[in-house]
Protein backbone atom coordinates (compact mmCIF):
# COMPACT_ATOMS: atom_id res chain seq x y z
CA UNK A 1 0.00 0.00 0.00
CA UNK A 2 1.24 3.41 -0.87
CA UNK A 3 1.98 5.76 1.77
CA UNK A 4 0.10 8.41 2.36
CA UNK A 5 1.87 12.18 1.53
CA UNK A 6 2.32 14.81 4.01
CA UNK A 7 0.24 17.05 2.81
CA UNK A 8 0.59 19.57 6.16
CA UNK A 9 3.19 20.08 8.53
CA UNK A 10 1.23 20.69 11.46
CA UNK A 11 -1.34 17.35 12.76
CA UNK A 12 -4.54 17.28 11.70
CA UNK A 13 -7.39 17.36 14.25
CA UNK A 14 -10.58 15.60 12.26
CA UNK A 15 -13.34 16.81 13.77
CA UNK A 16 -15.77 14.24 12.62
CA UNK A 17 -17.02 10.56 13.41
CA UNK A 18 -17.43 9.75 9.82
CA UNK A 19 -15.86 6.28 8.93
CA UNK A 20 -16.04 8.01 5.01
CA UNK A 21 -14.21 10.78 5.71
CA UNK A 22 -11.47 9.23 8.30
CA UNK A 23 -10.91 7.00 4.87
CA UNK A 24 -10.87 9.55 2.95
CA UNK A 25 -8.53 11.96 4.76
CA UNK A 26 -5.65 8.70 5.24
CA UNK A 27 -5.85 8.58 1.56
CA UNK A 28 -3.42 12.14 1.72
CA UNK A 29 -2.20 12.41 4.93
CA UNK A 30 -0.93 10.44 7.91
CA UNK A 31 -0.72 12.33 10.79
CA UNK A 32 -4.22 13.44 11.90
CA UNK A 33 -6.12 11.89 14.37
CA UNK A 34 -9.98 12.11 15.41
CA UNK A 35 -11.52 13.78 18.19
CA UNK A 36 -15.82 13.60 18.16
CA UNK A 37 -17.09 17.28 18.62
CA UNK A 38 -20.37 15.81 20.57
CA UNK A 39 -22.09 18.94 18.46
CA UNK A 40 -25.80 19.37 18.58
CA UNK A 41 -26.46 20.26 14.95
CA UNK A 42 -29.83 20.84 15.16
CA UNK A 43 -29.47 24.23 17.74
CA UNK A 44 -28.47 25.89 14.46
CA UNK A 45 -30.69 26.61 11.55
CA UNK A 46 -30.70 29.15 8.54
CA UNK A 47 -32.87 29.48 5.83
CA UNK A 48 -29.54 29.70 3.28
CA UNK A 49 -28.32 25.88 3.68
CA UNK A 50 -24.82 27.27 2.81
CA UNK A 51 -24.72 29.71 5.57
CA UNK A 52 -26.34 26.82 7.79
CA UNK A 53 -23.72 24.32 6.85
CA UNK A 54 -20.92 26.71 7.63
CA UNK A 55 -21.92 27.91 11.06
CA UNK A 56 -22.15 24.21 11.88
CA UNK A 57 -19.01 23.34 11.07
CA UNK A 58 -17.79 25.98 12.93
CA UNK A 59 -19.58 24.96 16.11
CA UNK A 60 -18.03 21.41 14.81
CA UNK A 61 -14.44 22.62 15.05
CA UNK A 62 -14.43 25.08 18.29
CA UNK A 63 -16.86 21.97 20.02
CA UNK A 64 -13.22 19.48 19.23
CA UNK A 65 -10.91 22.48 19.85
CA UNK A 66 -12.34 22.39 23.97
CA UNK A 67 -11.58 18.86 24.15
CA UNK A 68 -7.35 19.40 23.15
CA UNK A 69 -5.38 19.59 25.58
CA UNK A 70 -2.81 22.33 25.34
CA UNK A 71 0.04 21.14 23.32
CA UNK A 72 1.57 22.17 19.59
CA UNK A 73 0.00 23.91 17.38
CA UNK A 74 -1.99 22.29 14.99
CA UNK A 75 -4.93 22.07 12.47
CA UNK A 76 -8.81 21.68 13.63
CA UNK A 77 -10.35 20.16 10.30
CA UNK A 78 -14.61 19.83 10.39
CA UNK A 79 -17.03 19.48 8.05
CA UNK A 80 -21.05 19.50 8.02
CA UNK A 81 -22.98 18.77 5.09
CA UNK A 82 -27.15 19.42 4.47
CA UNK A 83 -29.14 18.32 1.23
CA UNK A 84 -31.56 20.50 -0.94
CA UNK A 85 -33.99 18.28 -2.79
CA UNK A 86 -35.05 19.98 -5.65
CA UNK A 87 -34.01 23.78 -4.54
CA UNK A 88 -36.62 24.01 -1.72
CA UNK A 89 -36.43 21.81 0.85
CA UNK A 90 -33.56 21.24 2.98
CA UNK A 91 -32.33 18.08 4.61
CA UNK A 92 -30.49 16.44 7.26
CA UNK A 93 -30.11 12.92 8.58
CA UNK A 94 -32.84 10.39 8.39
CA UNK A 95 -34.49 10.39 11.83
CA UNK A 96 -35.48 6.64 10.91
CA UNK A 97 -35.89 3.85 8.14
CA UNK A 98 -39.57 4.99 7.57
CA UNK A 99 -38.62 8.49 7.12
CA UNK A 100 -35.44 7.20 4.85
CA UNK A 101 -38.08 5.63 3.14
CA UNK A 102 -40.12 8.33 2.50
CA UNK A 103 -37.47 10.01 1.39
CA UNK A 104 -35.93 7.62 -1.00
CA UNK A 105 -39.70 6.94 -2.78
CA UNK A 106 -39.92 11.15 -3.31
CA UNK A 107 -36.17 11.17 -5.08
CA UNK A 108 -37.67 10.08 -8.44
CA UNK A 109 -37.49 12.52 -11.44
CA UNK A 110 -35.56 15.21 -8.56
CA UNK A 111 -32.76 16.68 -7.89
CA UNK A 112 -30.70 16.53 -4.64
CA UNK A 113 -27.72 18.93 -3.95
CA UNK A 114 -25.43 18.60 -1.65
CA UNK A 115 -24.20 21.26 0.03
CA UNK A 116 -20.63 20.71 2.04
CA UNK A 117 -18.78 23.65 4.18
CA UNK A 118 -15.62 22.89 5.01
CA UNK A 119 -13.54 24.63 8.06
CA UNK A 120 -10.26 24.39 8.87
CA UNK A 121 -8.94 26.46 12.30
CA UNK A 122 -5.10 26.65 13.13
CA UNK A 123 -4.59 26.45 17.04
CA UNK A 124 -2.17 27.90 18.78
CA UNK A 125 -0.34 26.20 21.25
CA UNK A 126 -0.70 27.94 24.73
CA UNK A 127 -4.62 29.62 23.98
CA UNK A 128 -6.45 26.30 22.61
CA UNK A 129 -9.81 28.66 23.32
CA UNK A 130 -8.18 31.54 21.03
CA UNK A 131 -9.25 30.57 17.26
CA UNK A 132 -6.45 32.76 15.50
CA UNK A 133 -7.99 32.31 11.81
CA UNK A 134 -10.95 30.36 10.14
CA UNK A 135 -10.44 28.97 7.02
CA UNK A 136 -13.87 27.66 5.47
CA UNK A 137 -15.15 27.06 1.93
CA UNK A 138 -18.48 25.75 0.57
CA UNK A 139 -18.85 23.37 -2.37
CA UNK A 140 -22.41 22.01 -3.56
CA UNK A 141 -22.49 18.99 -6.03
CA UNK A 142 -25.83 17.90 -7.20
CA UNK A 143 -27.45 14.25 -8.27
CA UNK A 144 -30.20 14.23 -10.64
CA UNK A 145 -32.68 10.97 -10.20
CA UNK A 146 -34.72 9.35 -12.93
CA UNK A 147 -37.21 6.44 -11.92
CA UNK A 148 -36.20 4.24 -8.89
CA UNK A 149 -37.58 0.85 -8.88
CA UNK A 150 -38.91 0.04 -5.70
CA UNK A 151 -36.62 -3.15 -4.94
CA UNK A 152 -33.72 -0.23 -4.93
CA UNK A 153 -35.33 1.64 -2.99
CA UNK A 154 -35.78 -1.34 0.03
CA UNK A 155 -32.23 -1.86 -1.20
CA UNK A 156 -31.08 1.42 -0.26
CA UNK A 157 -32.87 1.09 2.91
CA UNK A 158 -31.09 -1.53 4.08
CA UNK A 159 -27.64 0.10 3.55
CA UNK A 160 -26.49 0.72 6.87
CA UNK A 161 -24.32 3.97 5.99
CA UNK A 162 -28.08 5.56 4.45
CA UNK A 163 -29.27 6.43 7.93
CA UNK A 164 -25.73 8.01 8.81
CA UNK A 165 -25.79 10.75 5.34
CA UNK A 166 -27.98 13.78 4.67
CA UNK A 167 -30.94 12.80 2.89
CA UNK A 168 -30.37 9.37 3.25
CA UNK A 169 -28.47 8.84 -0.06
CA UNK A 170 -25.10 6.74 0.51
CA UNK A 171 -22.81 6.92 -2.25
CA UNK A 172 -21.86 3.26 -1.14
CA UNK A 173 -25.20 2.15 -2.49
CA UNK A 174 -24.94 1.13 -5.94
CA UNK A 175 -28.65 -0.20 -6.28
CA UNK A 176 -29.89 3.56 -5.93
CA UNK A 177 -26.87 5.56 -7.74
CA UNK A 178 -27.69 3.49 -10.72
CA UNK A 179 -30.45 5.35 -10.86
CA UNK A 180 -28.95 8.90 -10.70
CA UNK A 181 -27.09 11.17 -12.74
CA UNK A 182 -24.07 13.19 -11.00
CA UNK A 183 -24.20 16.94 -12.56
CA UNK A 184 -20.55 17.32 -11.91
CA UNK A 185 -20.10 20.00 -14.17
CA UNK A 186 -22.54 22.24 -12.70
CA UNK A 187 -20.69 21.59 -9.12
CA UNK A 188 -19.54 24.76 -7.44
CA UNK A 189 -15.99 24.67 -5.43
CA UNK A 190 -14.74 21.61 -6.66
CA UNK A 191 -11.48 20.93 -9.00
CA UNK A 192 -14.34 20.17 -11.78
CA UNK A 193 -13.47 16.26 -11.82
CA UNK A 194 -15.69 13.51 -11.32
CA UNK A 195 -13.66 11.95 -8.53
CA UNK A 196 -14.12 15.37 -6.94
CA UNK A 197 -17.73 15.65 -6.96
CA UNK A 198 -17.96 12.08 -5.93
CA UNK A 199 -15.96 12.60 -2.56
CA UNK A 200 -17.90 15.76 -1.77
CA UNK A 201 -21.65 13.92 -2.12
CA UNK A 202 -19.72 11.45 0.89
CA UNK A 203 -18.71 14.60 2.83
CA UNK A 204 -14.75 15.44 1.97
CA UNK A 205 -14.74 17.76 -0.89
CA UNK A 206 -11.20 16.73 -1.51
CA UNK A 207 -9.98 19.61 -3.57
CA UNK A 208 -11.32 22.52 -1.27
CA UNK A 209 -9.97 20.41 2.09
CA UNK A 210 -6.36 20.03 0.64
CA UNK A 211 -6.15 23.87 -0.45
CA UNK A 212 -7.58 25.62 3.18
CA UNK A 213 -5.09 22.97 5.02
CA UNK A 214 -2.22 24.41 3.25
CA UNK A 215 -3.39 27.72 4.06
CA UNK A 216 -4.19 27.17 7.27
CA UNK A 217 -0.80 25.31 7.71
CA UNK A 218 1.19 28.28 6.57
CA UNK A 219 -0.83 30.57 8.22
CA UNK A 220 0.20 28.52 11.39
CA UNK A 221 3.73 28.22 10.34
CA UNK A 222 4.18 32.04 10.09
CA UNK A 223 2.05 32.98 13.17
CA UNK A 224 2.00 30.13 15.55
CA UNK A 225 5.10 28.39 16.06
CA UNK A 226 6.97 31.70 17.48
CA UNK A 227 7.78 33.37 14.12
CA UNK A 228 5.47 36.07 14.07
CA UNK A 229 2.47 37.64 15.79
CA UNK A 230 -0.68 38.03 13.43
CA UNK A 231 -3.67 39.67 14.77
CA UNK A 232 -7.00 37.25 14.17
CA UNK A 233 -8.70 36.74 10.47
CA UNK A 234 -10.90 34.95 8.92
CA UNK A 235 -10.86 33.76 5.91
CA UNK A 236 -13.75 32.84 3.10
CA UNK A 237 -12.88 31.40 0.37
CA UNK A 238 -15.80 31.05 -1.43
CA UNK A 239 -18.80 32.51 0.67
CA UNK A 240 -20.70 35.31 -0.38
Amino acid sequence: MQTPRKIVQHHVILASTSLARREILRMDCSDFSVVDPGTDESVITDPDPRRMAVLRAVMKSADATAKLETGLSRLVLAFDQVAVVNDQEVRGKPKDRAQLLEWLRGYAYSTVSFVNAVVVVPVGATEKSDHDAVYRSVVTVNLAFGPIPERDILAAADHPRSLQCASGVAMECRELLQNATLLFRKATGTDGTREDAMDAIRGFPRSATWRLLREADSFATRFLDGLAYADPETVDSDLP
